[in-house]
């Protein structure tokens, strides 16, 4: 029984150490399977606090940066095809309001890849430390025996 439940615990050990998160082509993957942003954010909440908030800051960070960049080559775009149709000076306000756009948009991306590997990094010292704390776990199975019969006693 000793050996039976030993293995169970080695088999839950190799589980539990297997959901380590790898990327992949910018993609996520927990044993192999690919998984969404939206579920990874929901593991690392539940796992480590830490792991959450820099994951939630990349994603933020992501967002706003191309939000910028986006909105910042509209204006230049728009503003060169205004002038081109039209008998319009070229550099107008759009454009200074585009390069800014660009300009602001720089330290949004340019931090945000440290801050995915930073989350990642927590996140799988985390499960890691989890699965060590249940392999360093006592478990003890015996047979008691007492007046109301014969039983199995398993203590953690």
């Amino acid at each position: 029984m000793k050996k039976v439940l030993f293995l169970f615990v080695v088999l839950c050990s190799f589980a539990a150490s297997a959901q380590k998160v790898e990327i992949i082509e910018k993609k996520y993957y927990i044993n192999g399977e690919q998984i969404p942003a939206f579920q990874l954010k929901q593991k690392m909440k539940q796992t480590d606090a830490v792991a959450y908030e820099n994951f939630k800051t990349y994603t933020n960070r992501t967002s706003w940066g191309g939000f910028l960049l986006g909105f910042g080559c509209a204006m230049l775009v728009a503003d060169a095809v205004k002038s081109l149709v039209s008998d319009e000076s070229y550099p107008s306000a759009f454009s200074a309001v585009g390069a800014a756009s660009l300009v602001a948009s720089y330290p949004f991306l340019k931090g945000r890849k440290k801050k995915l590997n930073k989350a990642i990094d927590a996140y799988n010292n985390a499960v890691e430390k989890q699965t060590n704390q249940a392999a360093q776990s006592n478990f003890e199975v015996g047979v008691v025996s007492n007046s109301r019969g014969v039983g199995l006693q398993i203590n953690f």
